[in-house]
């Protein structure tokens, strides 16, 4: 008699040809970055012959819909997972996208309903992988005891780097620590725009003779740009041109305020650009194909979705001296600062450098060779 293994087991359950995967996240035009990481899991699934089923949080696109707050919204989705079952299953996690903000009874209600479709979730798929791209730390009784459920629910929770995995261990001391691996955060991303430097600029009406520098993301508290546009303001390099685009995410009173100081500080520098808007998918891998050099001043942070593009792009980053950022950018051309003075070195360093490579590549002019005259 044939020992029925684990193999067997979900060829009967899932079908031997069994392709489908689920993402539960944000999604365009949901102006977020788990949005943008998400539809590019999509598009590399769909790309390696998967198909590809979503749930989109808030106003996100996908096959259905889930309002945390919509107690109606969550009862839908469990006849939508129970028709189904999948191979793979990623749950896109941050506190804010899961957190019911109802108060009393709905709270409890919607969010019991929540842990319930996410154990469905998990028995009608194969595996399921809660990938962490953020949590808060909460004496929040509510929210301790919720947010454990999810974990317990999952079978893989995901970080993008050790010392974001070793963080959570330490607040839940050390559970999880079973299933918590690290991933890299490019695995599934793409250029959306991978023309090459020189067309990119083209397309953006950028000097080709400059050393760009780039901040690019929204406006929010900790990201420490304030700094960034100070110091290049005090460094004045020559043909040296700083951008600064984004915009406010929630439009909170803090990110408003950010937006405001930013705008004031670039005005008063002839070499600072300020662009409040939020860009297209294909401009912002635009504007980092196009940069020397993207500048990452955060003073705190998980891994950074700016910084995984500028890897993906090939494109040298400026960056705090984070452990996170460190270990993300491994391999990288990574300039760290750990101090204001460190910075404006870092700035220093880089726009020698491109400079310097621009001369070599610069065409001989006539009656001159090798830099000797004729």
């Amino acid at each position: 008699m044939a020992v029925l293994g684990s193999g067997d087991r979900h060829a009967r359950q899932f079908g031997p040809l069994a392709r489908t995967d689920l993402i539960v996240s944000t999604f365009p035009p949901t102006r977020c970055g788990v949005a943008a990481y998400a539809f590019q899991s999509f598009l590399s699934r769909e790309q390696r012959g998967r198909q590809v089923r979503r749930i989109a949080l808030k106003e996100g696109e996908g096959d259905a819909n889930l309002l945390i707050n919509d107690t109606r919204s969550i009862v839908r989705l469990f006849a939508f997972v129970l028709v189904r079952r999948f191979d793979e299953t990623d749950v896109q996690y941050v506190d804010a996208f899961f957190q019911v903000t109802e108060h009393g009874v709905r709270r409890r209600l919607n969010s019991a309903l929540l842990i319930v479709l996410l154990a469905l979730i998990r028995l009608r798929s194969r595996r399921m992988t809660t990938i962490v791209h953020e949590f808060i730390d909460t004496d929040e009784i509510h929210l301790l005891h919720y947010r454990r459920a999810i974990f317990l629910i999952a079978g893989t929770i995901l970080f993008h780097t050790e010392p974001e995995r070793q963080r959570f261990l330490d607040f839940h001391d050390g559970r999880f620590a079973g299933k918590a691996v690290v991933a890299d955060h490019g695995r599934d991303l793409l250029l959306f725009a991978d023309e090459g430097r020189h067309a990119a600029r083209r397309r953006l009406d950028l000097d080709e003779g400059a050393c760009v520098f780039l901040c690019i993301g929204f406006f929010t508290p900790l990201k420490g740009v304030d700094e960034a546009v100070t110091v290049f303001r005090e460094a004045a390099l020559d043909d040296a041109v700083l951008h600064v685009i984004g915009s406010c995410r929630t439009g909170s009173a803090r990110e408003i305020a950010v937006r405001d100081e930013l705008r004031d500080l670039s005005a008063a520098a002839d070499n600072i650009v300020f662009e409040d808007r939020y860009v297209s998918d294909d401009e912002f891998d635009r504007w980092i194909v196009a940069a020397d050099a993207v500048v990452i001043p955060y003073t705190r942070m998980w891994s950074s979705g700016v910084a995984a593009r500028a890897k993906l792009a090939g494109t040298r980053v400026i960056g705090r001296a984070l452990p996170s950022l460190e270990r993300q950018l491994h391999g990288h051309a990574l300039t760290t600062f750990r101090s204001t003075d460190d910075l404006a070195g870092a700035f220093r360093r880089v726009h020698a450098r491109t400079m310097q490579a621009r001369s070599l590549l610069a065409p001989v002019t006539p009656g001159r060779q090798s830099g000797r005259d004729g």
